[in-house]
């Protein structure tokens, strides 16, 4: 646990700089640059960037990063020399599934900011997945410095391409998800220079590392995420069809300025997150407890501060006025912020899952939760922009509960016990 919390800081740094890069260019958007209506098409094509990430994520990229458990510490890196050719060609073969995005925007959004989206997001579906992975394999071998340093030049470089091109007069639909394509191919580069600088990581490489080598491990992730990343992609699409685009643009106003606790969870997810899969890995129940409770103890305490100083319109929250779509539909944000609690409170129990090789029960868990999730989702038009941290909720309560059942049948029927 000494090593563990020594790492702690970094992951927090690696994390929290690269969620802030993307929480900026989302700022961008609901600052008012964006109109509600183009907010909401914002919204539908980042929710069909982050189902389509998942086709490499899933399917090639965490695959990989659970075999490079395998190797010893300080040369877990050679994962990223092995994995990133292919990665990117299958990568850039799954981009064009963002495009699903276009026969949902609503009437009124403007034909040149369709096609500033689609671009962007394209590009992006292509890089980001690529920043992740080299991100976290850093995290795998205990270098997470090295993350550090590559979300620092994201974020600089997100912060600088924002300001260059709206000072150029760049049209706005161009900026959020443009500037998060120059930031990550910054990034990338920074990671693959420290990835070949590291002897270890260049005399460990295994060129066996083929896709089709994970496909059998990476066919119960890749499902996984393509359930639960569609029906977010879906949820969407049905709250822009039942509640129109400006409400799924004030839900995504709202989520924005959630995105801290999902922020916080990610910084402790990517310290913890391969010491949970250690854990199960090794049916060692009581360290997987250990951790999840820490977890838990920081994230709920966090969560309900800024619950209570952002989550609600008062005279001394500086939100307000600063991101005021956000709070333009009364207690929405604060039922985002609660239902990011829940949603986070999942994430060492999915780690869980994957360490004790549990990815079929994930993939029935998942299942379960999106079908709630797209039936919450229904209610758009009587729930209007609150279906959507509704939809979020149910899928969540779902995970947790389901992950937990699994796990405890997993730990006693391998008789686990404290080492």
């Amino acid at each position: 646990m000494k090593q563990l919390w020594k790492a702690a800081p970094a992951g927090f740094v690696d994390v929290g700089l690269a969620s802030a890069a993307t929480f900026a260019a989302g700022l961008y958007a609901v600052s008012g640059q964006l109109t509600p209506e183009t907010l909401g098409g914002y919204s539908l094509f980042f929710s069909a960037f982050v189902m389509t990430s998942s086709v490499p994520t899933q399917f090639y990229f965490i695959p990989a990063q659970v075999q490079g458990l395998d190797l010893e510490q300080g040369t877990r890196i050679s994962v990223v020399l092995d994995t990133f050719g292919r990665g990117f060609l299958l990568s850039a073969a799954a981009a064009p599934i963002v495009l699903l995005a276009v026969p949902f925007l609503g009437p009124n959004l403007a034909s040149s900011a369709v096609a500033a989206l689609a671009v962007t997001s394209l590009a992006l579906t292509m890089v980001s997945p690529l920043q992740d992975h080299v991100r976290r394999t850093f995290h795998l071998d205990r270098r997470s410095w090295a993350a550090s340093i590559m979300s620092l030049v994201q974020f600089v470089v997100v912060l600088m391409s924002i300001w260059l091109m709206h000072s150029a007069g760049v049209e706005a639909p161009w900026i959020p998800l443009g500037s998060l394509v120059i930031a990550n191919i910054a990034s990338i580069s920074a990671g693959l220079t420290m990835s070949w600088r590291l002897e270890a990581a260049r005399s460990n490489r295994q060129r066996g590392r083929t896709i089709r080598s994970f496909a059998q491990r990476g066919k119960w992730l890749f499902a996984t995420g393509t359930v639960r990343n569609t029906a977010g992609f879906v949820t969407s699409a049905i709250v822009a069809a039942l509640a129109g685009s400006a409400a799924l643009g004030y839900a995504e106003a709202a989520r924005q300025i959630a995105q801290p606790i999902v922020v916080a969870g990610l910084g402790l997810s990517a310290v913890l997150g391969p010491q949970s899969m250690e854990a199960a890995r090794d049916h060692d129940r009581m360290a997987a407890r250990r951790l999840a409770r820490w977890f838990d103890v920081l994230i709920i305490g966090g969560g309900v501060l800024y619950l209570g100083l952002f989550g609600w319109n008062w005279a001394g929250n500086p939100f307000v006025n600063l991101f005021e779509p956000a709070y333009a539909v009364p207690w929405l944000l604060a039922t985002k912020v609660a239902a990011n609690l829940i949603s986070v409170a999942s994430s060492p129990l999915r780690s869980e899952m994957i360490g004790g090789r549990l990815e079929p029960k994930m993939t029935v868990v998942e299942t379960v939760g999106n079908a709630a999730q797209i039936g919450v989702a229904t209610t758009a038009g009587i729930t209007q922009a609150f279906a959507r941290p509704l939809a979020a909720m149910a899928l969540s309560i779902v995970q947790v509960i389901g992950y937990s059942k699994v796990l405890a049948r997993f730990y006693q029927n391998s008789g686990s016990h404290a080492k």
